[in-house]
């Protein structure tokens, strides 16, 4: 995970970019754990496999609405950080839902596996499944609120500093 974030870092250029998406992973994580003990599932060599490999796709995700939110704060720049939030938010939710539905589409005939091989890959495709829905809503709901957040104290702290200096 750290490695991820660094990488992060290095192609975001972008120490505030980079920290909401190294909040929305635990987070994310911790959704799916809770959602993963609800339906009764235990972590096991398959589980944290699939979380593991969820890892980018959670960062993708993530990525995903923050660029879209940064470009659309570089395109209205004097507007307020509640609007472009939501005009961030509107533009990217049709592409946002349809990127996470094509990917959790791709797991469908590992559902319909039988024998030994079926029982461990519906384990993990469950999880695979479940960790993306998970990173969708934290996306969805979560990261905008994140940046949002974000952006007020960011502008609180430069509107103290101008104050000071002046």
């Amino acid at each position: 995970m750290a490695l991820a974030i660094v990488v992060a870092i290095i192609f975001l250029r972008s120490l505030k970019a980079s920290a909401t998406i190294l909040i929305t992973i635990p987070v994310t994580i911790c959704l799916t754990l809770i959602v993963m003990y609800w339906i009764g599932y235990t972590l096991n060599i398959m589980t944290l496999g699939a979380i593991a490999a969820s890892i980018g796709l959670i960062i993708d995700d993530a990525i995903v609405v923050v660029e879209q939110i940064h470009r659309t704060h570089e395109e209205h720049p004097g507007e307020p950080s509640t609007t472009i939030v939501q005009k961030g938010h509107s533009l990217f939710i049709a592409c946002h839902g349809g990127s996470s539905m094509s990917t959790i589409v791709i797991f469908i005939p590992f559902e319909m596996m039988s024998g030994v091989a079926g029982a461990y890959f519906k384990v993990m495709t469950n999880t695979m499944i479940i960790i993306l829905v998970c990173s969708f809503f934290v996306t969805w709901i979560f990261l905008p609120v994140v940046l949002f957040i974000t952006d007020k104290a960011q502008k609180g702290t430069a509107k103290k500093k101008a104050e000071k200096s002046s």
